[in-house]
């Protein structure tokens, strides 16, 4: 092990023992024995995003309010809650101020998917 005068392993030493850690086999107290963990494989499964229309998602909400929060919004679009705020920043989107709360009207989430919104 490699350190320098402070104690500290250099970036190479630190990635060849997290890359050791990573492929270390498993330990004794797993409940996994090591022939099973042999036959083991890992697969990843890519991620499926689903889009649904405002009022598909309103009903998935269980709620039939006519507007939705920002984090409900980027959830129904399948985005980011960031890149909500940015569309609503630049006028992309738009949305109602009510004290410090934004709310979406449904009405401005259909124009939007459907490329007829507001601009500044």
């Amino acid at each position: 092990m490699k350190k320098d005068d402070a104690g500290v392993l250099s970036d190479q030493e630190h990635h060849t023992r997290t890359a050791h850690y990573l492929n270390a086999p498993l330990t004794e107290h797993s409940d996994t024995t090591s022939e099973e963990a042999a036959d083991m494989t890992v697969v990843q499964e890519p991620v499926n995003r689903i889009t649904l229309s405002p009022h598909e998602a309103g009903a998935a909400l269980g709620t039939n309010r006519s507007t939705r929060k920002p984090e409900e919004t980027a959830l129904m679009l399948g985005i980011g809650r960031n890149y909500v705020y940015e569309l609503i920043r630049t006028g992309q989107l738009r949305s109602i101020r009510v004290g410090r709360k934004i709310l979406i009207p449904l009405t401005a989430i259909d124009d939007f998917l459907n490329g007829t919104g507001s601009t500044k």
